[in-house]
């Protein structure tokens, strides 16, 4: 079994005066006296101790993990903007606090789920980075909102209750004396 050093890297944005100039990263991650770094190189970290370090500042708040789990050859991070399903859904990859996994969110409007392993939830293809792409997070909100305005929702019941009716059950609440 081969070593993977691939597993433990992350994506970043890098951090410069000029937001235009910021580059999407991948690589190693360390904290030097308060300021977050990648090493971008792909060694090992015995052989990075030894030869010049590609170092480049980051913006913290943009750190994706690697989530382990590679589609076509090509490992998925969080917020990773994914095709999946029979029907080409969009989503996000997140990390689901409640399930203690990575889960597939398919909307930004609200927050339902899909299991990365469920039958529902076939990776196809990665088109981008959520947090890292301006363009990329425009065009999951858009897609959100697209499938919201599709959406219909259940049909409305209306129901009708006399003063009387509503009376009574509150009394079913109030302390008895």
């Amino acid at each position: 079994m081969k070593f993977d050093v691939d597993l433990y890297k992350v994506k970043a944005l890098e951090r410069c005066e000029d937001p235009k100039e910021e580059h999407i990263l991948c690589g190693f991650y360390y904290e030097v006296a308060g300021v977050d770094f990648l090493d971008v190189g792909n060694e090992g970290f015995a052989e990075r101790l030894e030869y010049p370090i590609n170092t480049y500042p980051i913006r913290p708040y943009t750190v994706c993990r690697n989530t382990g789990v590679k589609i076509n050859g090509e490992y998925l991070y969080e917020f990773d903007l994914v095709i999946f399903g029979n029907d080409d859904r969009m989503g996000i990859i997140v990390w689901n606090e409640f399930v203690m996994s990575y889960v597939i969110n398919p909307s930004n409007n609200y927050s339902s789920f899909l299991q990365l392993k469920g039958p529902d939830s076939h990776i196809k293809k990665i088109i981008g980075n959520y947090i890292l792409s301006d363009a990329d997070s425009k065009k999951f909100q858009k897609y959100s909102d697209d499938l919201d305005a599709k959406y219909r929702g259940p049909e409305p019941t209306v129901e009708c209750r006399s003063q009387q009716h509503i009376n009574r059950e509150i009394k079913r609440f109030l302390p008895k004396n």
